[in-house]
């Protein structure tokens, strides 16, 4: 049987047997403040088992959180999901990267408005001939209807931004603005 002294206390090396530690153990329980200490390398037996039970309790609660297990993997899954449904969006061409859009856009408007500048050199002689404002107005107005109905039509394609297929995207972007400056 253990060995306890009058005041109810017994040795670290008591404590430790019956909860199954080392002695060394119980000591850094004792400085974390989870087995009280008596005196010096003493312990009340009661106090300390108590200690260490509420130790374990803690323990496991903290250890033992299924739901918030259970919360970070759906997320993570989620997360997986929603990264392969992009994927897949981009492969199937229903997404594209911004770069490549702001690249397509730069050279449609850049053809465009080389296309604008284009235009007072042809309609400048025609409107000289009109034999008056009316017919200025008449022609200034299909000029510009022409103008916008053939730059409506260009064709949009969004290539991956490598070099190859930005140069026959803009081939096919300046064609389209050729053709539109030679009908008018």
């Amino acid at each position: 049987m253990a060995q306890k002294d009058n005041e109810g206390t017994v040795g670290v090396e008591v404590i430790a047997n019956l909860l199954k530690i080392t002695p060394r153990r119980v000591q850094q329980l004792s400085n974390e403040g989870i087995i009280p200490r008596a005196s010096r390398g003493k312990y009340k037996l009661i106090t300390a088992v108590w200690g260490y039970i509420d130790y374990l309790k803690q323990l496991n609660l903290d250890n033992n959180q299924p739901d918030d297990l259970k919360e970070v993997n759906l997320r993570i899954a989620k997360h997986k999901a929603a990264l392969m449904e992009l994927e897949v969006s981009e492969k199937s061409g229903e997404l594209v990267k911004v770069e490549q859009v702001i690249a397509t856009w730069s050279r449609i408007f850049t053809l465009i408005k080389q296309s604008a500048m284009a235009m007072p050199t042809r309609l400048v002689p025609e409107l000289l001939r009109a034999e008056n404002v009316n017919k200025a107005t008449q022609i200034a107005k299909e000029h510009i209807e022409n103008f916008l109905n053939e730059h409506s039509d260009i064709e949009l394609i969004i290539d991956d931004a490598d070099t190859s297929s930005d140069r026959g995207n803009t081939e096919r972007l300046e064609d389209s603005a050729e053709q539109s400056t030679t009908t008018t």
